[in-house]
């Protein structure tokens, strides 16, 4: 643990974009804000995956919470039609909406954007909301999007692979393993270009 207060990190991941935007490196950025704010660097995953911090240095922030936003409605319209086909009363739908609602509100707030947990929450969330037995490769590619993001979400793709194999759909447990194998590759990758930076 360390004594830094919990909203220095949306400030700290404000200035590594700010840094990458400037042309530094992402890695030299994120390692030195970590270290001059007293956060640890080992292991590896303590930096987290270059991806968001990079995307959205190439546009601007205004479009970022605009794309934020946007993600956040798309999710929660995927879900409150989802929902509409098996929940059947009136109350108990309109309770789950706002509870919907109450998971999907820290997206929409002003400071939000720099964080990777609340775009990784929100396409787990939409991966769930699109998956069908039988039409899952979007499900499958947004849950990838995820851990590329935040490597714990790797979690939910493992999850998945467990839940298909269970239910003997062979394919769709395959695509989850791929999915796996890919985030295992792009994290190696990760943990070789902080170690390079970490002594």
């Amino acid at each position: 643990c360390h004594d830094v207060p919990n909203w220095i990190s949306v400030e700290l991941y404000k200035r590594i974009i700010a840094h990458v935007q400037g042309g530094e490196s992402y890695y030299t950025a994120a390692v030195r804000e970590l270290r001059e704010n007293n956060y640890p660097l080992r292991p590896f995953v303590v930096v987290r995956p270059p991806v968001l911090a990079i995307a959205l240095a190439a546009i601007s922030e205004e479009m970022v919470r605009a794309l934020l936003a946007a993600l956040a409605g798309i999710t929660f319209l995927a879900w409150a039609w989802r929902l509409r086909a098996v929940v059947s009363s009136p109350v108990l739908y309109a309770f789950s909406l706002i509870l919907l609602a109450t998971g999907i509100a820290p997206a929409i707030v002003p400071q939000a954007y720099p964080l990777h947990e609340v775009w990784a929450g929100l396409l787990i969330a939409l991966s769930l909301a699109v998956r069908r037995p039988n039409a899952w490769i979007a499900a499958v590619l947004l849950g990838v999007a995820a851990a590329i993001i935040r490597e714990l979400a790797a979690a939910y793709l493992l999850a998945m692979m467990v839940m298909a194999f269970k239910d003997a759909c062979r394919k769709e447990a395959a695509a989850w393993a791929i999915g796996l194998v890919i985030i295992a590759a792009a994290l190696a990758v990760h943990a070789h270009d902080v170690n390079a930076l970490v002594t």
